[in-house]
């Protein structure tokens, strides 16, 4: 048998330390909370280590989940701030000055994956 020596290159960090992946992901969806006039949801350790274990462990994938979880709420209060664009219906929905109650993101990722 051959012996070979392998070498890892971790260039962001996240296969050591996840921590930078997670705070971006959190940034990312406040972000657009806040942009819509939302209180931002401010995604916990236990919901983020959740969507991992449903296999969603791309940020692309959980920030747009987390995103379009707030849009389902907005428009379960009201469907008429949807618009063409994502641009347009965060507008709409920061104009309206909707209320919401804070999402289940682990309620409904387990709905979806578990």
């Amino acid at each position: 048998m051959s012996n070979f020596t392998l070498f890892l290159l971790d260039m962001d960090g996240v296969l050591i330390d996840s921590r930078g992946y997670r705070e971006a992901l959190r940034d990312t969806v406040d972000h657009f909370a806040l942009q819509m006039g939302v209180i931002p949801p401010h995604l916990t350790e236990d919901e983020i280590v959740h969507f991992e274990a449903c296999g969603m462990t791309n940020e692309w994938l959980s920030g747009a989940f987390c995103l379009v979880t707030l849009l389902m709420a907005v428009t379960e209060q009201d469907i008429a701030v949807i618009r063409p664009t994502l641009k347009e219906t965060i507008v709409a929905v920061r104009e309206a000055e909707l209320t919401i109650d804070r999402p289940d993101f682990s309620g409904l990722v387990a709905q979806l994956f578990d």
